[in-house]
């Protein structure tokens, strides 16, 4: 069976502060999702290595939705890309 669609995926909020001082990074996290499509629970898989980022990543997807039917899990890759001065 196909996994249901995503109806709403906000992005991370990184702190400014921490475009302008931490180096690239990447991460991955779980997000399970109950039959009613909310978020029941998010790990992280791979951490970025940054609390702040982590974090930030971790309050997004806890807002993320999904069509309903069926619980299920996503793994989702996370890149930050440093902002240049």
């Amino acid at each position: 069976p196909h996994e249901p669609r995503i109806l709403s995926s906000p992005s991370p909020s990184f702190p400014f502060w921490v475009q302008l001082t931490q180096p690239s990074t990447s991460g991955r996290f779980s997000i399970q999702f109950g039959a009613d499509g909310n978020v029941t629970g998010v790990q992280v898989v791979q951490s970025t290595r940054i609390p702040a980022l982590d974090n930030a990543a971790l309050d997004a997807f806890r807002r993320w939705r999904s069509g309903w039917g069926r619980a299920w899990q996503k793994t989702v890759p996370v890149v930050f890309n440093r902002q240049s001065r």
